[in-house]
């Protein structure tokens, strides 16, 4: 099957030039406004390239659309027949569905141009995204340099200002790490002096989750490790092939490795997980996941008081596993399902103040939760469908082998069900669906 038709070249700077815009301003507070005229912008542009396509490339690419067409049905069956509130379902469907589906249009469109493009075309729009992916590091180390010149002394409780919570550089910058080892990894000249920027680029993520004290940041770091040492297992059965170049590489990351060992000795929260995970899962006995202001932190087999934020996401996982189990379909809200559905079960669970109220911040727990098993069903498909990619462009095939794993752990452990999160989950998605996409029949 031959793709019949190209976009001119402007639009298709546009539309990279759109979703680089989004991945560098998602996150930040109070840019609303900005990111509904980019995805409104942006899916229309997407459309009409679309709609030029006189085929579905190949099966695979077709199969992520009728899955993403499945999941819209699903949550519009949800609210109509399922859901068990349903004003505020409305209100997520106006607001968050909306967008989260129009960035898959964005993310499709993207990934189609990135595969439609000459090789030239193409290594412009990878810097670009690039580029995209780079903006909440950047945002972040500029505002925290900021904080120091004014205190004129090093801050070490800074934590995610101006982000309003952790996950946002958890995922993000979690993303433009994965950039940057793959720059290190696939450089094409082989020249050393050309590695030393994104080596220090890579080295600008662990910074920051030092300085945020993130600990699903460090996770993330050295799954991302993991998984292209699993990806270049073959090249490393090669001990001649590159081999002065790969000691090189080792050497240029090992502080990067370091620094993630370090956390891992040094922060007591990783010391007694293992234990503080036995107490957590038994949400029978103890009872302060319910609410930590009516019943004490317990004690682990060691007689040390277990680790709050590790008791309170396994506990609140446990809880939200067997939630699941009773309520297959979902409640319906993607914020706050799991806090109304506690409340029905357990009469004495306290539902936390604010928008996420009572998540088990676990992204897909809550997801889960709140769209039932269908519908998450239908999103790992997507993963699963879309992995591996397209081996002719092998940057983008190996970030999407690295960043799927990455991002599916990401949002196993960490509080990213809504919003941005949301969103960028189903741009990415649809980023991966558009790469599939081939210039000739295969």
């Amino acid at each position: 099957m031959k793709i019949l038709t190209y976009l001119p070249r402007s639009i298709d700077t546009t539309l990279i030039t759109i979703t680089a815009l989004l991945l560098f301003t998602l996150p930040l507070p109070e840019t609303i406004a900005l990111r509904n005229a980019l995805l409104l912008t942006g899916s229309i542009l997407g459309a009409i390239q679309l709609s030029k396509l006189k085929t579905f490339a190949n099966k695979r690419f077709a199969s992520c659309i009728f899955a993403l067409l499945l999941l819209l049905a699903w949550v519009l069956l949800h609210f109509f027949f399922i859901g068990q509130n349903r004003l505020e379902q409305l209100y997520e469907l106006k607001n968050e569905w909306f967008r989260s589906f129009t960035a898959a249009i964005v993310g499709i469109s993207t990934g189609t141009v990135l595969v439609l493009s000459e090789r030239a075309s193409r290594e412009k729009y990878t810097r670009l995204l690039i580029i995209g992916l780079s903006g909440t590091t950047i945002i972040y180390l500029t505002r925290y340099a900021f904080e120091i010149i004014k205190a004129s002394q090093l801050l070490f409780d800074f934590y995610f200002i101006p982000y309003r919570e952790k996950p946002a550089l958890v995922v993000f910058c979690s993303m433009f790490f994965i950039a940057m080892l793959l720059k290190i990894d696939t450089s094409p000249h082989k020249s050393r002096l050309k590695l030393v920027i994104p080596v220090l680029l890579a080295a600008l993520a662990p910074i920051v989750f030092f300085l945020s004290n993130t600990k699903n940041g460090f996770l993330s770091i050295l799954a991302s490790l993991i998984s292209l040492i699993v990806i270049n297992r073959h090249e490393l059965k090669n001990i001649e092939k590159g081999r002065n170049q790969n000691l090189f590489i080792a050497i240029a990351i090992a502080p990067i490795v370091i620094a993630v060992a370090f956390h891992f000795v040094s922060n007591p929260a990783w010391k007694y997980i293992f234990s503080d995970i036995k107490v957590a899962i038994d949400i029978e006995n103890y009872s302060t996941w319910k609410n930590r202001l009516a019943n004490p932190m317990p004690v682990n087999e060691y007689g040390i008081k277990v680790h709050g934020s590790t008791y309170d996401r396994v506990a609140w996982a446990t809880a939200g596993i067997a939630l699941i189990k009773e309520n297959p379909y979902g409640h319906g809200l993607i914020n706050h399902s799991f806090g109304a559905l506690a409340k029905q079960k357990w009469s004495d669970f306290y539902e936390p103040n604010g928008k996420n109220r009572g998540a088990t911040h676990s992204g897909w727990i809550d997801l889960t939760l709140g769209i039932g098993v269908p519908g998450i069903l239908l999103i790992f498909s997507l993963f699963l469908i879309s992995y591996p990619l397209n081996e002719k462009i092998p940057f983008w095939d190996k970030y999407i082998k690295i960043a799927s794993p990455v991002l599916f752990l990401i949002f196993l452990t960490t509080e990213v069900c809504s919003d941005h999160y949301l969103n960028f989950l189903f741009l990415y998605l649809g980023i991966c669906t558009g790469l599939l996409t081939k210039r000739n029949a295969e």
